[in-house]
């Protein structure tokens, strides 16, 4: 896809694209939106000391490690699972973390990369409290469909929060962060069906894109005793790719 603007001049232009960037919000696919929102910003593009070179010069910039997760965007994660858990029809279906002489409240973890986050909810009233790290406010707002509108303490935070499965993308601030809700006893038991049934499955509709190669990574060592398709074959969503035994 491409997103062109126009400009009356060049810092027009740049401030038309920076903005747009800001407020492009696609989940579900990795894009280069971020590096494109550097690129705009650096002042080697923007002065138009533009050659084949200009990444690799700007690299550090352009290229950074992978950007921590800022607490807003796990508080809207936060803040969209609780608006989505309440609601339910009696006090046997509150998932509020009520604890005899306790203050209620849960932990969530949610996974970015390599590192794990855990975020407290405490449900104080009049309104919940949101713990991330060193940073703790009481949280009030509101939610439009996948849009959370929220006062954090003396926060505001506006961000959107794309639900699919376990996995949660969190717009915030004009940046995407990927986060994955972690739940151990769930990814026990997931993991104990993906080696017991012995199969490795297709992840996603279309595996074969232009630069793009998806790697099907086994859930544990062992043998892979058949192949089910060759090189160039069409595949369906969830199909069998292979079998495979674990080792015991």
């Amino acid at each position: 896809a491409k997103l062109i603007v126009w400009g009356e001049d060049r810092d027009a232009a740049l401030r038309g694209m920076a903005q747009a960037l800001r407020e492009c919000e696609i989940a579900g696919l990795s894009t280069n939106v971020d590096f494109l929102g550097r690129v705009i910003a650096s002042q080697a593009f923007s002065s138009g000391d533009l050659d084949t070179g200009l990444i690799e010069r700007n690299r550090a910039e352009l290229l950074p490690t992978e950007a921590p997760v800022p607490p807003e965007a796990l508080a809207a994660a936060v803040f969209m699972e609780h608006a989505s858990a309440a609601g339910g029809s009696g006090p046997w279906d509150a998932r509020d973390g009520w604890r005899m002489n306790l203050v209620p409240g849960r932990t969530l973890t949610f996974k970015a990369g390599e590192s794990a986050h855990d975020v407290i909810l405490e449900f104080t009233r009049p309104h919940p409290v949101i713990r991330v790290g060193a940073v703790a406010g009481a949280v009030a707002g509101q939610v439009k469909g996948r849009r959370v509108s929220f006062l954090w303490g003396e926060r505001h935070v506006e961000a959107a929060v794309v639900a699919d499965a376990m996995k949660r993308t969190v717009f915030v601030g004009g940046f995407r962060y990927d986060l994955e809700r972690h739940d151990p006893l769930l990814a026990a038991g997931d993991a104990d069906d993906d080696v017991a049934g012995g199969h490795l499955t297709a992840p996603m509709m279309v595996m074969e894109a232009m630069k793009m190669e998806h790697t099907i990574a086994a859930p544990a060592a062992g043998v892979v005793k058949a192949f089910h398709f060759a090189a160039g074959d069409q595949v369906a969503e969830g199909a069998e790719l292979v079998d495979f035994e674990a080792a015991t």
